[in-house]
């Protein structure tokens, strides 16, 4: 019943493939209930998110929120991605595992293999201004004697 859920809430990526909404989880969203105009020459107003993805000569605040749809994100051409579509605009700088993603090497999957196939977001594992994992134990321990 929940998989059916997620399902119905879900957006439909491709025939068998539909990805986790991510805005329901989002604790301030819609981002215009404080940014009522644009960003441009303003300073962080997020002082509690520390940006560590890239060097900032790559990337900074701008290069995914830009400054004035607040609602979405930006491609690198300039064109909005809803923040459930994230996927997206991770994909353009980490095209190898967006395509393992897709095909099932990379992410966690919600329903398991039989469709529908509902998967998380890459922020439903990432955390997007700081997205690598550190290490960790696997979750269960191995049967094989050593």
């Amino acid at each position: 019943m929940t998989a059916l859920l997620i399902f119905l809430a879900a957006t439909a990526l491709a025939d068998n493939l539909t990805v986790r909404p991510r805005t329901p989880e989002i604790v301030h969203y819609p981002c215009s209930t404080c940014h009522k105009d644009n960003l441009t020459g303003r300073r962080n107003p997020h002082p509690n998110i520390a940006l560590k993805h890239a060097t900032e000569a790559t990337l900074t605040c701008r290069t995914c929120h830009g400054n004035q749809k607040m609602e979405s994100l930006l491609s690198l051409n300039g064109k909005p991605i809803a923040f459930d579509d994230a996927y997206q605009l991770c994909g353009q700088c980490h095209s190898t595992q967006l395509k393992d993603w897709k095909g099932g090497a990379h992410g966690k999957r919600l329903s398991g293999w039989a469709e529908p196939r509902v998967i998380q977001n890459c922020t439903g594992c990432h955390n997007p201004h700081a997205p690598a994992l550190g290490k960790r134990w696997p979750a269960t321990r191995s049967s094989f004697k050593r």
